[in-house]
């Protein structure tokens, strides 16, 4: 069971965060505590990176056609190819996503 719950959704609202990446910024900078993101609904236009420190994170959507994070790098646009051209980069060990596009 997860010690902390995250809320991201697009609305702002009753909701922890509009952003993936600011529910995982929020996270001590080494993590030891099993960490669940609620992503509701929606398309996240955003680039995702996980460090190697923020250990046990579940990210969860609300289905894989409803929930899907995109961007839009590409070898080309990056000045180290492919390597910074991830949509969303997991370096943390423990790491498990569910119901959710990564485009």
């Amino acid at each position: 069971a997860p010690s902390i719950i995250i809320i991201v959704d697009k609305n702002p609202g009753s909701v922890n965060f509009t952003s993936i990446q600011g529910a995982i910024d929020s996270l001590p900078l080494v993590n030891q505590e099993r960490v669940l993101i609620d992503v509701h609904a929606g398309i996240y236009t955003e680039k995702v990176t996980i460090p190697s420190t923020k250990a046990y994170i579940k990210i969860q959507g609300a289905g894989a056609e409803n929930t899907v994070v995109q961007w839009g790098d590409t070898a080309r646009s990056q000045p180290l190819g492919t390597y910074g051209s991830a949509t969303f980069g997991v370096d943390a060990p423990y790491f498990v996503a569910k119901n959710i596009t990564f485009k």
